[in-house]
């Protein structure tokens, strides 16, 4: 995946759900901002390209729930 050269991931819930730390687990899809879909599935190649931290923010645009990596 391409894109990925910040230390911050900054996305949404996919298909218009808000996030959740439950989704997140259970490998459903999310929406990077600006960017492709993508799940936990695509953890290891997302902490290649040097992210550190994933921030989901929900529909309102707040910021749900930060997962380290």
């Amino acid at each position: 995946m391409a894109g990925f050269n910040t230390g911050m991931l900054v996305v949404t819930g996919a298909y218009g759900r808000e996030p959740t730390l439950a989704d997140w687990q259970a490998g459903k899809d999310f929406k990077i901002k600006g960017g492709p879909y993508f799940s936990i599935r695509d953890l290891a190649q997302i902490k290649d390209y040097g992210t550190e931290q994933i921030v989901f923010l929900n529909n309102r645009g707040f910021v749900e729930f930060v997962e380290d990596i």
